[in-house]
């Protein structure tokens, strides 16, 4: 170093030591605004001149930054802001990091707010899923200036993944030995902080010379290795698929060639993975022959695969190939098992066990069915290509009973009139159940034949009116001849009643009975609209008396046991004895002259009585 250099270093030194004294006397004597403001009008208050000689004491990076921002002051408030500069972006990475690492540390706290206790009796656990929540908006902030640390060198020893490697190792640190931070759903890495890993290693690699795939490879190894976290499947896929042509192809070549090392396997072999449908939409996009043998060969575990196959086949009118490829994603939807089948002709597909009780069933579903008939009709197929015809209108829309009775209709008859009621049986008892609910052990919902005569009636039109009425009067003198049949039929003759209501009169001449039996059935459905239509158009609401009638005579042996009440909590009991009141209170006086002996001492019974202005 030559003599000039070392006087500079030493007069840079000797002004740094006053400038540190001068701070720490105004630090000791003003507040942090009066800093703020001293700041502030100290630049105001310099010339030209004055702000260049500050700017060179300052030294390039921070001078350069001042000298922008100085520049700026004063521009219309819509023009965009100079940006920060270096130190600034430095000193926010550092403070985002310091926010994740007391994340991470307090991920060890038995007491923070990662271990968690749901039950006193139950042990704690730790909440990983919280700690990933907590840490993406930190992530979102990394993000916002990850480019610039980069490009700048702010922090050229840092590494994402080997900060996502040190988390899986730290998170949990310092709890018991029993409290396996591993166990449970582990700690899963939201879009934010994946999609940081994705893009510093993406950067880094192609600084370094690395492939698209050393990337995949990379993350796929990290994934592999990781306890506790897992990464965010749809931010991976959506970042490798918006990569350019050239890279796509790299990452599907190398996944190829590396698909035998054990951390490729894993997921290569699974049909649901994310990495799976990655390969997947690379291979449908640049080598369709891949993309077609590995979906036919693990059809079994996701059905679905079979779909693109089987439009193909049909767009090339190959329906002797189309059919096998359909029935195979048909025993992987339903599970079927050796020597199980499932014939469209016989039961619908939205009734098998394996589909009856989806919230949502997906559209890929009845896809399929309409791929099945175009094979079937391709193939002089005529009854299965009219079941299958059947299968997709009813289905599709199973709970709107006017539109599947329409579809029903349009069956031939008599050819197919065998199939025909088979299929309506099957429908006709997902009414039921949605009606009624199904019992848990099995059994048919007591008051179902009401619900089937009904859709028979509809089925029939207006000429079922007798039958249906018919079938309510002799189900209601069967259910009312014992006690523990009335009680199993409580909802059905809930439901009876609200939908034979068809003037809602029961509103306002029973209002109490009203308003339980609404708190107590189901809100308004397709298939409770459709029940209502059909006692409309068949004109049966004329039995709606009679029901009421049976209320008035049999409410009294609804009333629940208080001696069964939970918690002494009698509400039920109270609210039903007000409708015993409303329907006969002759009843009434029996059931609380009965009850005067054997619960004279239940306070809160008699207080909830007493609530609802009950006569004693």
């Amino acid at each position: 170093m030559t003599a000039r250099a070392r006087g500079t270093r030493r007069g840079q030194r000797a002004d740094r030591a006053v400038e540190q004294a001068l701070l720490e006397l105004l630090t000791h004597g003003l507040s942090e605004d009066e800093m703020r403001r001293v700041a502030a009008c100290a630049l105001l208050a310099l010339d030209e001149r004055g702000r260049d000689h500050l700017v060179a004491r300052l030294g390039e990076e921070t001078g350069g930054t001042l000298r922008r921002l100085l520049a700026s002051h004063g521009r219309s408030r819509t023009k965009a802001q100079p940006s920060p500069g270096g130190a600034k972006i430095r000193e926010e990475w550092e403070k985002t990091w310091a926010k994740w690492e007391d994340c991470v540390a307090e991920s060890g706290d038995e007491h923070g707010r990662y271990v968690v206790r749901e039950h006193h009796w139950e042990e704690p656990y730790l909440d990983g899923s919280s700690l990933a929540q907590d840490l993406e908006p930190i992530a979102a902030r990394m993000r916002e200036i990850l480019e610039r640390v980069m490009d700048e060198g702010l922090d050229p020893d840092f590494s994402f993944r080997t900060a996502i490697e040190d988390l899986d190792a730290e998170i949990g640190s310092g709890l018991s030995d029993w409290m396996d931070p591993s166990s449970g759903d582990g700690c899963p890495l939201g879009p934010e902080v994946t999609r940081c890993l994705l893009e510093w290693e993406w950067r880094a690699g192609r600084r370094n010379g690395r492939s698209a795939f050393d990337l995949a490879d990379t993350i796929r190894k990290l994934e592999g290795s990781a306890r506790i976290v897992s990464l965010d499947d749809d931010t991976i896929t959506q970042f490798i698929l918006g990569l350019g042509d050239a890279d796509q192809n790299a990452i599907l070549g190398g996944i190829v060639a590396s698909r035998s090392q054990s951390h490729w396997t894993e997921v290569i072999g699974a049909a649901h993975s994310g990495w799976f449908k990655i390969h997947q939409e690379l291979a449908r996009r640049w080598d369709p022959a891949l993309f077609e043998e590995t979906s036919r060969k693990n059809i079994a575990q996701n059905w679905e695969l079979a779909l693109p196959l089987v439009a193909d086949l049909l767009r090339r009118t190959s329906f002797d190939k189309a059919r096998p490829l359909i029935e195979e994603a048909v025993r992987a939807l339903l599970r079927l098992k050796t020597g199980e089948a499932w014939d469209p002709r016989e039961t619908l597909l939205i009734s098998h066990p394996a589909l009856r009780y989806w919230r949502d069933r997906p559209a890929g579903v009845f896809r399929l069915l309409e791929s099945w008939q175009k094979v079937a009709t391709g193939l002089d197929q005529e009854e299965m290509a009219c079941a299958l015809e059947l299968q997709v209108a009813v289905g599709q829309r199973w709970g709107d009973g006017d539109a599947v009775l329409e579809a029903f209709r349009r069956v031939p008859l008599p050819r197919f009139a065998s199939l025909c009621d088979r299929l309506f049986s099957d429908w006709r008892s997902l009414v039921v159940e949605a009606t009624l609910g199904h019992e848990a052990d099995g059994r048919e919902s007591p008051g179902a034949v009401w619900v089937r005569a009904l859709v028979d009636a509809a089925r029939a039109g207006t000429d079922g009116a007798p039958s249906f009425r018919r079938a309510v009067r002799q189900w209601l003198e069967e259910t009312g001849r014992a006690p523990v049949t009335l009680r199993r039929s409580l909802r059905a003759l809930e439901t009876l009643a609200l939908d034979l209501d068809v003037g809602a009169s029961l509103r306002t001449t029973l209002p109490t009975l009203h308003r339980l039996l609404s708190t107590r059935c189901q809100a308004e459905s397709a298939a409770s609209a459709s029940r209502h239509r059909w006692v409309e158009r068949l004109g049966v609401a004329d039995l709606f008396p009679e029901v009421v009638e049976f209320w008035r005579h049999h409410a009294a042996g609804l009333i629940p046991d208080p001696a069964n009440a939970t918690g002494s909590n009698y509400d039920d009991c109270a609210e039903w004895l007000a409708v015993v009141f409303e329907l006969d209170p002759a009843a009434y006086q029996r059931v609380v002259r009965g009850w005067a002996g054997p619960h004279a001492r239940r306070k809160n019974l008699w207080l909830a009585i007493t609530r609802r202005q009950l006569p004693l």
